[in-house]
This record gives C-alpha cells, structure tokens and sequence, in this order.
C-alpha cells in the first residue's frame, strides 16, 4: 500500500477536467483531515480542494476522518499511498457477507463502527480513529498545488489527493499475489472466507464470459490460476 501503484512515468499522464460547478454542488458527507507537523501549506490547501469535490459525491451520515501525512524515504518516482485504518465484515439484510474499510463500513452500517469496537483495555486508545492513512512524497520538485491545471513536467497535487482518498474509501483490491499463486479472499475467525467488497466487481474474461476473481470454485484460494487470472 506504500505507493498504491501510483507512480511518475515521464509523461503528461494528468489532464484536468474539473467541473465549475463542484464548489456549489451540495455537502453530502463530511470529511475531516489531520495534517502532520510536517506537511506543506500549499499541499493542505490543494488536498482540501480534494476533500471538498468528494464531500459532493458521497453520501454518509458518519464523519470521515484522515490522517495525512509525508512518506519517510520514498522511491523517487513514488507519488502518494493509502490505507483504510482497519476492515470490518459487514452483513447485509439479506445474508450476505463483505469486508469494507472504515469508512465505506460506516457508511452503510450508519455508525463508527471502529470506535465502537476501541479495545476497553487500551488506555492510549484514541477515541476518533482515523478512517484512513494517506501519504505523501513531499522529496518530489515536481508538485503543483495551485488551483488551475498543472504545467507540462508537473503532477497535480489535488489529482493525487483525489485518487488516494479513493482508496481510503474502498476503492482497493485485497487481492495478493506471490510465487504464481493468487488470493482474493480472507479465512474469518469462524473458518468462513470473505472478499473486499471491491474484488466482487472484478472479473476474468475468457472467450466471451466473466468470472468474478471471489468465484472460489473457479479460482481457489492460493492457487496457479487465480494468479494467471491477475497476472494474465
């Protein structure tokens, strides 16, 4: 998650479109970031234009939390990650069973869900967990934080910030990969297995069909062809 897969490559790679009417679209949800001591001003300013644009497309009566911060001694070309604080496995009406990250896990169950399960045996506990991490390369030159588009050679703060905050909200794979074999499923305490609920929208196409990579009869857990399914 260090990195999340988004990297510099040496071209233009982030082309603006934003909307003139996001700053009047209607707050649907609230999102509150704590900043490290060592997070830029400039970058404060341009991820809170992030915060805001995603505060007009989510609907949750639960308070986001993040904590934002830099990447101690990143890769060079590395621009940002993100993690989810913690995954719950939620259960619908109907029985079926996903994990979500913090916040997507609140916004359906319509609580905290992670403050409501604090450890009642941690003195240090912190009483409004983060939802989720994001990080920062701050060591890059390349960064532009104003509001228009970014030059040619530069990479948009707020296009980043975007996109990590996606994956706070559960727009992440839980799948692995190692030595050929793939998983996309986790084993519970209970002995059941669940997927991310994200991985229920990824799919295998072969000769015309789709198979979802959670499918254990098509792809069991730690096996050769999942992994050629998310390698393939």
């Amino acid at each position: 998650w260090r990195d999340c897969g988004l990297r510099k490559e040496n071209v233009d790679v982030f082309v603006s479109h934003r909307s003139p009417r996001a700053k009047s679209q209607k707050k649907q949800a609230t999102i509150n970031v704590n900043y490290s001591s060592d997070f830029p001003a400039e970058a404060e300013e341009a991820y809170e234009r992030a915060v805001s644009i995603w505060e007009a497309h989510l609907e949750s009566n639960v308070e986001i939390r993040i904590d934002a911060g830099r990447i101690p001694d990143p890769e060079s070309n590395v621009l940002g990650g993100t993690i989810p604080s913690n995954f719950w496995v939620i259960e619908t009406d109907g029985g079926d069973r996903f994990i979500a990250g913090d916040a997507l896990a609140d916004a359906l169950v319509g609580s905290d869900v992670g403050e409501e399960n604090l450890p009642e045996d941690n003195p240090e506990q912190d009483v409004n967990p983060p939802d989720m991490e994001t990080d920062f390369n701050f060591d890059r030159d390349d960064w532009h934080f104003g509001e228009g588009d970014a030059p040619s050679g530069q990479t948009d703060f707020t296009t980043v910030a975007l996109h990590e905050i996606a994956h706070g909200l559960h727009y992440l794979s839980l799948c692995s990969y190692e030595q050929g074999a793939g998983e996309c499923t986790f084993e519970l305490s209970d002995g059941s297995r669940e997927a991310g609920i994200y991985t229920d929208f990824l799919f295998e196409q072969s000769d015309g069909n789709l198979t979802v990579l959670s499918n254990e009869e098509a792809f069991p857990p730690n096996s050769q062809d999942l992994g050629d399914a998310l390698t393939g």
